[in-house]
């Protein structure tokens, strides 16, 4: 897309920006500069002024192509502004029936395109709306394989199937259309990709990166053009090679050395090896990052980090109101929006990158999975590969780790990788491990390697009444081998050994074919998905960096927490308190020291504070720890005592028990201070709460009091028993099965009891 004006700029979105030369030259010399990574809400309200920006600038009859006309004499581009802001308000989750894009719609179905950029992007457009726009996205795909030239094997900017002009930015955009015609059904023959395929890898430069002609430095939008269009081939041509273990392709070696120069090249503030056209870049980079799965290029994590410099370029804050900046183009606008709009769409796996093993053997698998459940809940969803190199808390934003090889894990258990891996599962996280080719070494050294992470966990094969067999499909005809390691409360490892789930995904790429194997593969997978998640809603990919952009306050008190050893599983969400720690000091000031103690020798501690006990099942109290916890809560000590996920018998167990060692009794606490709040400093009103889906499934959707219990002396409360779960909830990562708070209530609720114990 090249403007006369600007050599080697590609000339559609030149025209298409409908700015004098002086304002273009102000957006392309101010590049986006904020530093501070947004979060969703942020994102969303962005968005919400784009698309408000787009309305407001529609007109009944031009639409958006208002001030093309004097940029595009030759009419090449007619239409192709307003099938580019209308696909980016599809993207956005707009209705077609919206009066202005129906109207706009309506347009494009009457128009005769001659540009290969509008016809591409049309094809677009008519690929998200019903099927009855099929016929349209049939003739606008026949006529891109009809402008194809094989001279080049590409396109140029019209309808020339003899053109030498060699273009990467139109060719990328005749080969977008062509694939949105394929994912709709539609016959493209194979050639047009092998010639695509071959025309990539022979003018890819030495570096890794493309040209946006044959002359010039590599550019970031021409070497995303070289790596989504290798990414479609190898999808439309190559599929089934991955269907075995170890298998190559012809442009393997381009993609590596192109992700390798996308990583060190990549700027989420400019366009390198270009100063303009920065918005038409950033949304190559999010073709790539969906395409590849990457998270980050290089340390980078794209979305994030793109989103914030993208915001900056394209509003302003006046006077606490945000507003879309002066100048800023329609082009630009609508570029943006489908960045923002598909980039944030929820992450329901995170695929784990080691180069050190066989990885990647069937790179659809987990994208065929986001597929599936895209059409199965309806909504968009994506996928992400996320490296072990990296912080284990980045692989957070998807509800499981998928690690998939036909190798033995080469992980020594004093590893960093294994640091990695057991801090992953700790904080809430859950891996899902299938062996590629049913490899026995590769099942064997995942179990050793867990087993010798969490050696009191339980490692067994799952019964056919397990929750992942049913949490919202029946998989039972046939019955998967499924191996799981618990923590008492939740999964925190699946292993499925069997059945070579990895080329069932690459084989049938999100869509099963009616095979028993293939639907109880794919139902099994998303069963683990929404057990990992909670059954609750998938947040979008930002949602969960919330809690960073609170004021870190320096803190005004100091509080003690003591957890307490006992023979069993008495600490089964190790990292609980410790996020609890962190949101005290985030939200209240207030720094929290959490320290252990042996619970029989609990009497020795001389300064009365909290104490919590924790367990899951049913608990037998020594004589030794009765004696301790009666002498301790007599000096003025608070005790929490829980049940971890709320479906043990452990904190009633030691609610009898210490009922008759003290002969006193025990109640409800819905209306004491520890609940409401009242009279005791630094607590809050907590006699609303929110519980897990579990336990409102369990209690009922009306339950919204909170059904703590305690045990007083002398007319102090002393014990506080918690029969629903509060640890789990600490961590953020809800779990289905898990039955008490939410993430939330347990939070407020914890502050309380901390309040009262000091």
């Amino acid at each position: 897309m090249k403007s006369p004006r600007y050599d080697s700029i590609d000339r559609f979105l030149a025209r298409c920006a409908a700015m004098t030369a002086v304002a273009l030259l102000l957006l392309v010399a101010r590049a986006p500069a904020q530093t501070t990574p947004p979060i969703d809400e942020e994102v969303t309200a962005a968005i919400r002024l784009i698309v408000d920006e787009l309305y407001e600038r529609h007109h009944t009859r031009t639409h958006w192509e208002e001030g093309l006309r004097h940029e595009n004499a030759d009419g090449r581009h007619d239409g192709g502004q307003t099938a580019l802001v209308v696909l980016a308000l599809l993207y956005a989750g707009e209705s077609p029936q919206t009066p202005a894009l129906a109207e706009a719609i309506e347009y494009l179905t009457e128009l005769s395109m001659t540009g290969v950029y509008a016809r591409s992007i049309r094809a677009g457009v008519w690929a998200q709306l019903p099927p009855k726009y099929l016929p349209l996205l049939q003739a606008d795909a026949t006529w891109l394989m009809d402008a194809f030239s094989r001279r080049v094997d590409g396109w140029t900017y019209t309808h020339d199937p003899n053109s030498g002009r060699f273009d990467n930015s139109t060719t990328q955009y005749g080969a977008l259309g062509l694939w949105e015609a394929a994912k709709r059904g539609i016959a493209i023959p194979p050639e047009y990709w092998r010639r695509l395929e071959e025309r990539f890898i022979t003018s890819q430069l030495e570096d890794g990166g493309w040209q946006y002609q044959r002359s010039g430095p590599p550019r970031g939008s021409m070497t995303a053009a070289g790596l989504t269009v290798l990414y479609i081939a190898r999808d439309l041509l190559h599929s089934e090679q991955f269907e075995r273990v170890e298998q190559g392709w012809a442009g393997r070696d381009s993609v590596a050395s192109g992700l390798d120069w996308f990583a060190s090249h990549f700027d989420p503030a400019a366009h390198p090896g270009y100063g303009g056209h920065y918005t038409y870049y950033l949304y190559g980079v999010e073709r790539v990052g969906l395409a590849s799965g990457a998270k980050y290029f290089g340390e980078r994590d794209w979305y994030r980090d793109g989103a914030a410099a993208l915001i900056d370029f394209l509003t302003v804050h006046d006077g606490g109101t945000l507003r879309i900046r002066a100048k800023v183009s329609t082009v630009d606008l609508a570029f943006g929006l489908m960045f923002l709009s598909r980039g944030r769409a929820p992450v329901i796996v995170n695929k784990l990158r080691d180069d050190d093993i066989a990885w990647n053997n069937r790179p659809r698998d987990a994208a065929a999975l986001a597929r599936f459940m895209s059409d199965e809940t309806e909504q968009a969803l994506n996928w992400q590969v996320v490296p072990i190199t990296a912080d284990p808390s980045g692989w957070l934003d998807a509800p499981l780790l998928y690690i998939a090889s036909h190798e033995a894990l080469p992980y020594d258990v004093e590893s960093e990788q294994v640091d990695k891996l057991r801090d992953y599962m700790m904080r809430g996280g859950m891996i899902v491990a299938t062996a590629d080719a049913q490899s026995r070494r590769f099942g064997q050294s995942v179990e050793a390697l867990a087993t010798a992470m969490f050696p009191d966990a339980r490692w067994r094969k799952l019964s056919a009444d397990h929750e992942l067999f049913h949490v919202v499909y029946d998989v039972s005809d046939p019955l998967p081998e499924v191996w799981g390691l618990s923590n008492g409360v939740r999964e925190i490892l699946i292993l499925l050994p069997r059945g070579d789930v990895g080329e069932i995904l690459q084989a049938t790429g999100g869509e099963p074919t009616g095979k028993r194997s293939e639907i109880a593969a794919y139902h099994l997978l998303s069963n683990i998905v929404h057990y990992a998640s909670g059954l609750e809603p998938f947040p979008q990919r930002l949602a969960g960096y919330a809690d960073q952009k609170d004021d870190a306050r320096p803190a005004a008190s100091t509080v003690r927490i003591t957890k307490v050893r006992y023979d069993g599983n008495c600490d089964p969400e190790l990292a609980a308190l410790t996020h609890f720690a962190q949101w005290m000091h985030r939200h209240n000031a207030t720094d929290v020291t959490i320290s252990e103690i042996a619970l029989d020798e609990l009497a020795a501690d001389a300064h009365p504070r909290l104490v919590v006990m924790t367990g899951v099942e049913a608990h037998m109290l020594t004589t030794r720890e009765l004696r301790a916890i009666e002498t301790y809560i007599r000096a003025g000590g608070t005790i929490l005592v829980e049940t971890a996920g709320g479906v043990g018998e452990f904190s009633r167990s030691v609610e009898r028990q210490l009922s008759e060692q003290l002969g006193a009794r025990t109640g409800p606490l819905a209306r004491h201070a520890i609940v409401t709040g009242k009279g005791v400093r630094g607590a809050g009103d907590c006699r609303s709460v929110a519980y897990t889906p579990s336990a409102a499934l369990r209690f009922g959707a009306g339950e919204h009091r909170p059904r703590l219990r305690g045990l007083a002396l002398d007319g102090d409360i002393r014990v506080i028993f918690s029969h629903e779960d509060l640890t789990h909830a600490l961590l953020g990562r809800p779990v289905w099965g898990v039955c008490g708070y939410d993430t939330d209530s347990a939070r407020r609720l914890l502050r309380n009891i901390v309040a009262y114990a000091r």
